[in-house]
């Protein structure tokens, strides 16, 4: 008989939380400062994409999925799905982590703070975020992730405009021109290959 209680104590899921965003910060951190300080200058970006504006407003969207991410543990309601989630996202975590550092890359668009309501957004963005570890996209693929959990909580007629929100934070990796098309590319193809491979699993029944 499975004695497993169905609901994660809170204390679990907050600490699931904490455990993410350490994670993340200190993963994602490291790597983008050990690209800072080696002078990295390659991008991957087609000629047109500089050209694309910044729509500011997307700022909003994209800070979203970060905090989306950090909160993702609140949302299960099985002890499996939160196992399921974490491995998920360390998987992501690890191998994105691996190729910022084997392919660094910077991000081609020159930066700057705008002028406008959106300004205390992108100072504290552009102050935790250097403008590296550019593919895949790590935004993305921690959205798509997470997204499978904290979407399906939702009620039938509000899942729609959440996944219309999180495809703008998604899409707003290049409206903020903190990415290229590449890292979208590469950053949802990560993403569907982990949520494909990685499936929950019942635990096993103690006798």
């Amino acid at each position: 008989m499975d004695s497993e209680p169905q609901l994660p104590a809170l204390r679990t899921r907050l600490l699931a939380c904490t455990g993410v965003m350490l994670g993340f910060l200190l993963l994602y951190g490291a790597t983008n400062l050990l690209a800072h300080l080696r002078g990295v200058t390659r991008s991957v970006a087609f000629e047109w994409e500089l050209e694309i504006p910044r729509i500011t407003a997307f700022v909003v969207p994209y800070w979203s999925i970060d905090i989306m991410l950090v909160m993702a543990p609140l949302f299960v309601v099985r002890h499996t799905q939160l196992r399921t989630l974490l491995w998920r996202l360390g998987i992501i975590l690890v191998v994105s982590c691996t190729l910022f550092l084997l392919y660094p890359c910077r991000c081609a668009y020159e930066r700057s703070i705008p002028e406008d309501w959106t300004v205390f957004l992108f100072q504290v963005l552009h102050l935790f975020d250097l403008p590296y570890n550019q593919w895949p996209s790590l935004h993305v693929s921690e959205a798509m992730v997470a997204a499978a959990v904290t979407v399906p909580w939702l009620t039938p007629a509000w899942r729609p405009w959440a996944v219309l929100w999180i495809a703008l934070g998604c899409v707003g990796i290049m409206f903020t021109h903190q990415h290229h098309l590449v890292d979208l590319v590469t950053g949802a193809t990560l993403g569907a290959l982990v949520l494909w491979k990685v499936k929950e699993k019942p635990l096993a029944p103690v006798t």
